[in-house]
């Protein structure tokens, strides 16, 4: 259906998220927002856009967005004190904690990974 969706909303869709369809939600959530509900703000829409899977140099608004979504408190994980707290304490090493802990999560039960999020941590870790 999210398939479906994108093509009927004219949302791109490459191979990973043809593979895991999940991954289009935060795609078709930014352009539901454009046509939907008016969105005009080009950083919101971008916060929407790459909440899941990051993306280099995001805004103030799409990290917070981001974390957000990653430390939301239905979440039940080893790594989620750490990502919280680093959320307080420097968001951009949250940012580089949460990343990485995404890949190997990811990796670990050999799904696909995205390459915006491989390209968010290379531009992230440097803040580890």
């Amino acid at each position: 259906m999210k398939l479906r969706f994108c093509k009927e909303y004219h949302v791109p869709v490459d191979d990973i998220m043809i593979s895991t369809p999940d991954l289009t939600h935060q795609f078709l959530g930014a352009e539901v927002a454009r046509r939907e509900y008016l969105v005009e703000d080009e950083e919101i829409l971008d916060a929407i856009k790459y909440h899941t899977t990051g993306k280099p140099d995001m805004s103030l608004l799409g990290k917070i967005i981001f974390i957000a979504d990653f430390t939301e408190e239905n979440r039940k994980f080893d790594s989620l004190e750490e990502a919280r707290k680093l959320s307080f304490e420097d968001i951009d090493k949250a940012m580089a904690f949460i990343l990485k802990n995404t890949i190997e999560y990811v990796k670990e039960r050999n799904r696909a990974l995205h390459p915006l999020s491989v390209a968010a941590y290379e531009y992230y870790k440097k803040y580890e």
